[in-house]
């Protein structure tokens, strides 16, 4: 993980140090960043799994209807078993320190557009392909038709 946190920290410094070059630009512009950080393989520097509290993690609560389609969903996962509470904390948090581990570098870009003075004419669209469901409905990784 060190290795793509470092990678999209470059990427975000080139960002900002783009936005330096163009802000005074009497046409518009648009900047595209792609991260990747919130995304297999689930790993994560400690300084932002000490951010979040494990023993606070809220465990979800299972699916309860039985279905067809989460006995697929689960086969195909190969995530036929039962999850112990410790396991799905730990899966949480994990999930949880990428995202701030996202949030910490977006907020270096929005705090340089402010800096810039390009925040009342700037907008900013964050979009995702999809989530993690991080054990919602019993359920780990993508590829689900729950919801």
């Amino acid at each position: 993980m060190t290795s793509l946190v470092t990678k999209v920290a470059g990427l975000v410094q080139q960002s900002i140090n783009w936005l330096e070059q163009i802000k005074d630009a009497e046409q518009p512009f648009m900047l595209y960043l792609t991260t990747g950080l919130v995304y297999p393989a689930f790993r994560v520097q400690q300084k932002y799994l000490d951010m979040i509290t494990e023993s606070e993690i809220e465990i979800p609560p299972l699916h309860q209807e039985h279905h067809p389609a989460i006995d697929y969903i689960n086969a195909t996962k190969g995530a036929n078993f039962a999850c112990p509470e410790g396991l799905i904390r730990q899966i949480r948090q994990v999930y949880y320190a990428m995202i701030a581990t996202l949030d910490d570098m977006l907020g270096q870009l929005f705090d340089a557009v402010d800096r810039m003075g390009l925040k009342d004419s700037t907008y900013i669209i964050f979009s995702s392909d999809h989530g993690e469901m991080a054990m919602e409905h019993g359920q780990v990784l993508k590829r689900s038709a729950l919801y």
